[in-house]
């Protein structure tokens, strides 16, 4: 007898409760459902078309009805109950009655069923895996040239973000990105909340720190110190904001943006040296000094990242109703879909 065989006996004969199953992978939960739902139609509780299973894969899906088949026969050639018999071939003979598949598969199906209640087309089709992507795409080139124009605060921030260098893609590639994740959220439609952020005013705060830094750091007179190699992104910070200020006013998204990528770069591990590092200052005083401008850089990150997605939430609002706009025109679904307007229906 195993350590959870009472678990087991209460999932496949406790028929008259409901019951919520936690269990590793490969523990056995989709035998005992089976088994559960065989006790179940052999003592006529129920008939096989009032069963619902839903899984997340097609795949997963078959192989359940598969389970469910031998083990309805099986059951059926063990018992010498007439009732449970006869319970046993009605199932069998009435197996494709049951709804055993896909969560979107299930949904579907209740949408057909009920299409004026749940405001949408009788005759709507579900989109797979690719048409979806490729409508959102439609739906993002339609609405980047419009919003281009008018560049609002959140769209302006992040593509200084993505154009200070942080990663391969492109600026508009991870703004079609970050919008098809708020696509896939599009059921938690309310507002993000903003707290109070003056990025003016913390960037004014923090340029003296950087400046200090990177003054102490051109102190080292140490040939090839890891260190001095490490903090030459604080350097080159200054240099380029003296650069860029001699030419224009001072822009404080770019400054934002480099903020961040500062933080980023300076989080990097590096080899510490030699304790010697300039006549003025040992290597200890300056890792010190580096590890409170980490702190204030962090700080100022977090504020920073959180009041950015709250504004592109608000600023990616029109891209979410164009691609509702061209899925309304087409007839159809998506995954998402599915399961929002199931809910809203129920």
């Amino acid at each position: 007898m195993t350590r959870d065989e009472s678990a087991r006996n209460r999932i496949r004969n406790s028929l008259d409760e409901s019951l919520i199953v936690e269990a590793a992978a490969g523990t056995g939960k989709t035998t005992e459902l089976v088994r559960r739902i065989v006790n179940t139609l052999k003592t006529g509780r129920t008939s096989v078309d009032r069963i619902v299973a839903v899984t997340f894969t097609r795949k997963a899906a078959g192989e359940l009805r598969l389970r469910l088949r031998i083990e309805l026969d099986t059951a059926r050639t063990a018992s010498d109950n007439p009732a449970e018999v006869l319970h046993l071939e009605d199932a069998l003979a009435r197996l494709e009655e049951a709804r055993i598949g896909t969560i979107h598969s299930f949904c579907a199906e209740l949408l057909r069923q009920r299409p004026v209640e749940a405001k949408i087309p009788p005759g709507f089709e579900e989109m797979d895996e690719n048409q979806a992507p490729a409508l959102y795409s439609r739906a993002f080139n339609s609405w980047i040239q419009t919003t281009l124009q008018a560049m609002p605060e959140g769209i302006k921030r992040a593509l200084n973000r993505v154009s200070a260098g942080f990663d391969n893609e492109s600026p508009l590639d991870q703004i079609r990105r970050v919008g098809w994740t708020l696509i896939e959220w599009r059921d938690f439609g309310c507002a993000w909340r903003r707290a109070e952020f003056d990025a003016r005013d913390d960037i004014e705060r923090i340029l003296p720190e950087i400046r200090e830094l990177a003054k102490m750091t051109a102190t080292c007179n140490v040939a090839g110190h890891p260190v001095r190699k490490h903090l030459q992104c604080v350097v080159d910070f200054i240099t380029r904001i003296k650069r860029s200020e001699e030419v224009r006013p001072r822009d404080y998204d770019e400054l934002e943006a480099l903020l961040v990528q500062l933080a980023r770069t300076l989080r990097r591990n590096s080899l510490k040296g030699s304790k010697k590092f300039s006549p003025g200052y040992s290597r200890d005083e300056i890792l010190a000094a580096k590890d409170r401008l980490q702190s204030t850089l962090d700080h100022f990150v977090q504020h920073s990242e959180a009041d950015l997605a709250a504004s592109l939430q608000a600023d990616l609002q029109g891209l979410i109703e164009q691609y509702e706009i061209l899925k309304a025109r087409s007839g159809k679904l998506d995954f998402g879909d599915l399961l929002i307007r199931s809910r809203n229906l129920l």
